[in-house]
């Protein structure tokens, strides 16, 4: 109990006290594109307190504001400055959000190269029109059905009739596996939805997508074709985060938020459902797709971060239209990396320990159905390091060890395990180890030049091979940049030869001429152009030459007798043209790509002599109303290039001395139909409104947006996947008719 002294002092110091200060809290987003502005300074006018600054996310907390009406101001350096005068209410808290217009600066030229590892805690997903580019390549990423060896073996078993071509599945708009693509330092062969029913990425999760057509630093080792680099983003640990959405094909959702003070988690999931297909249809749904992605980030010592990233995905179609969704054919990655990011011994280092695996099955036959099986594994451990020598130069380096394992199989329906019956099994597996060194230098004002070295070691071949590279940057003036790179890479690639040669049990006629992986090689050359043309729009250009070597013939051998057929060597050439404006009220892009491939002649490269396709990609989004949205999205191809299929020719005479001609193979029927490549070009428009609804809960806010969407808009059936019928032409294979999706998104 106070004494009467003390009460008589507290009714004399209370009015000196003052109102207790109040806080103004809120986010901040830029109005154009209702993205977060990260960074933005929010202070009162004309009053002395604390200064708040927005996060990644753009949310501020205003503290120490003395109550009573006060004027609060955001600002940032490519936005208008607003100001908005509240009511405070004393030690109360007030929510303000902010919209902000967008005004460009125009700054010098300024060139960076640098390895952002210490403290990584980049929260801000990739813009739409970042990951556009990467996602158009992703339509040409291939589910890897013939890229295991399932295409080329199948036909080959040995059986009184051969898998017929009609068996085997085809993809348009795919290429053989000569690409590297990473996620997080994980290697996975096709982490993409193909069907176009959702987007290929979900983009909420990832930081970035660095594609190399070309010239890729020397960190980075295979990728003959192209490298591309996924990054997820960091981890947001200031509050558990959750959104989804669910509508007539797909379901997905998201939730992250802190495990501990050090620790946090992001998990994304989603799935094809497809039922809005046989309820508005009364079509079966012939396509399947489920992904999930799990991170988590850990605090080490000052300024390391570890983190764990966990991948899943599986894709399937049906090949019998008559027998929906039983025995699809279906492929799938599971992949997965432990990395650490921080310093060793002065230098920002990267750690990185991933395995992934990738696996591909397919149905084939009728009267006795037998199944083919692939699959690919791949464990790569990685030590990359970076330096600063001087203001003007940077220097990386590392070593990396990539082990990898082919499995193809073949077995009948209903087999018991152990059982050999008509079942045949080969494996093959191969490691590289290497070592690099890249350096960045800037050896005059506005131009950089980077060199690199690897030096690798194949199993298969324990030669070291070197592969240069070099790039150079120049920046023309403050819009204008030209770009030119080239180098020379290696990797593994497999050798069709029919599955069971050399195996055990041993089939007559059957040998293996040579081993299952081949180290095969290419070099690049590719020059760039990107010119800002001013409000938000910038044009870029990059056409490439590359000359692909040691690649294994496509003629299939038999006998140890034979003359080695020559290496395949073949060309390719292109041209990718993009355009984008990715700020203003309207924001879209427009790319076209054209690219073809030949042989030299006498190789066994291809089935024709030359190949091409072409590509146009557009589309724009924007406003509709305060807060509506629209978005058009356009494609068209034409000559896209499909699996590549070997030229199996009839046997030649010293195959008849072969007492079991028939048991090696019996391709006359098909003879001519395997090498057709449909050219039918396709265009499709798909379409979305939207409408966003929000408000605040507590300290957080919620938004809930209902949309509608068309897919395939002209009502042109097109389709992805094709087989060939009984009279050896293509015929389109699970197709996507004119489909509207209603769904609604939600976020808090």
């Amino acid at each position: 109990m106070l004494s009467p002294l003390s009460l008589a002092l507290l009714a004399v110091l209370a009015p000196l006290q003052g109102p207790v200060p109040g806080v103004v809290r809120g986010q901040v987003r830029s109005e154009s594109t209702a993205a977060p502005v990260a960074g933005a300074r929010i202070e009162l006018v004309g009053v002395h307190a604390p200064v708040a600054v927005a996060d990644s996310l753009g949310y501020y907390v205003l503290r120490g504001v003395p109550p009573g009406r006060q004027v609060v101001r955001a600002s940032h350096i490519d936005h208008d400055a607003l100001q908005v005068e509240v009511h405070v209410p004393a030690g109360g808290e007030f929510y303000l959000d902010f919209i902000l217009e967008v005004r460009p600066v125009t700054l010098p030229p300024v060139t960076a190269e640098v390895l952002a590892v210490r403290g990584a805690r980049d929260t801000v997903a990739a813009a739409a029109p970042e990951l556009t580019a990467a996602s158009i390549r992703a339509l040409e990423a291939t589910p890897g059905v013939a890229e295991l060896g399932i295409a080329e073996v199948a036909r080959h078993l040995p059986s009184e009739e051969p898998i017929d071509p009609s068996d085997i599945l085809y993809v348009r708009g795919t290429a053989a596996d000569l690409k590297l693509v990473l996620l997080d330092g994980a290697p996975v062969y096709a982490p993409f939805h193909l069907a176009g029913l959702i987007d290929p990425f979900e983009t909420s999760v990832l930081r970035a997508a660095s594609l190399f057509l070309g010239g890729a630093p020397a960190r980075y080792d295979g990728g003959l074709s192209y490298v591309m680099d996924l990054e997820t983003r960091a981890v947001r640990r200031s509050r558990h985060h959750f959104s989804g959405a669910l509508d007539f094909l797909a379901i997905e959702s998201l939730a992250e938020g802190p495990i501990t003070g050090r620790a946090g988690y992001l998990l994304e999931a989603r799935a094809l459902h497809g039922l809005g297909s046989q309820v508005l249809l009364a079509e079966s749904f012939p396509y399947g797709y489920a992904d999930g992605l799990l991170r988590v980030d850990v605090d080490v010592g000052a300024d390391g971060v570890v983190t764990v990233t966990g991948f899943w995905n599986e894709e399937s179609v049906d090949v019998d239209t008559s027998r929906s969704g039983v025995d699809p054919a279906k492929w799938g990655n599971a992949a997965g990396s432990v990395r650490y990011r921080g310093a060793v011994l002065g230098t920002d280092a990267e750690l990185t320990a991933s395995y992934g695996m990738f696996g591909a099955t397919m149905p084939l036959g009728d009267g006795n159905p037998i199944r083919a099986h692939g699959d690919s594994r791949r464990m790569r451990l990685n030590a990359d390091f970076g330096t600063d020598l001087g203001a003007a130069a940077r220097v990386r380096f590392g070593m990396t060890h990539d082990r990898l394992e082919i499995d193809q199989r073949l077995e009948p329906y209903g087999s018991q395990e152990g059982t050999t019956e008509r079942s045949i099994e080969e494996r093959a597996s191969g490691t590289v180890t290497g070592a690099y060194v890249d350096a960045s230098v800037r050896p005059a004002e506005g131009f950089v030049l980077r060199g690199g070295l690897r030096a690798d070691v194949f199993s298969h071949s324990p030669a070291v091979r070197l592969a240069p590279r070099l790039a150079a940057t120049w920046m023309v003036t403050d819009r204008l940049v030209l770009k030119l790179s080239a180098g020379r890479y290696r990797q593994y690639v497999s050798v069709p030869e029919p599955l069971g040669a050399g195996m055990k049990p041993m089939w007559p006629g059957m040998r293996t001429a040579r081993p299952p992986l081949a180290v095969a090689r290419a070099s690049h050359l590719v020059l760039g152009v990107d010119h800002d043309v001013g409000q938000g729009v910038r044009l870029g250009i990059e056409s490439f030459i590359k000359r692909f070597e040691g690649m294994p013939s496509l003629m299939l051998r038999s006998l140890p007798t034979e003359p080695k057929a020559p290496d395949a060597e073949s060309n390719a050439s292109g041209i990718d043209l993009w355009l984008q404006r990715s700020s203003g009220r309207l924001q879209g892009w427009l790319g076209y790509s054209v690219a073809w491939v030949w042989s030299e002649p006498g190789s066994y490269a291809l089935t024709r002599a030359t190949s091409g396709r072409q590509l146009v990609s557009a589309g724009l989004t924007g406003p509709i109303g305060p807060d509506g949205e629209f978005e058009i999205r356009l494609s068209y191809g034409s000559g896209l290039p499909y699996t590549a299929v070997p030229d199996v020719t009839t046997p030649e005479p010293a195959f008849a001395a072969d007492p079991f001609p028939t048991a090696f193979m019996r391709l006359e029927r098909a003879e001519g139909s395997i090498s057709q490549r449909p050219d039918d070009p396709y265009l499709r428009i798909d379409a979305q409104v939207s409408h966003t609804w929000s408000t605040r809960l507590r300290d957080a806010t919620v938004e809930v947006t209902p949309y509608l969407r068309v897919l395939n808009a002209l009502d042109r059936r097109d389709a992805l996947f094709y087989r060939f019928d009984g009279e050896g032409s293509l015929q389109p294979l699970g197709v996507l008719p004119l489909l509207p999706v209603v769904g609604v998104e939600w976020r808090f």
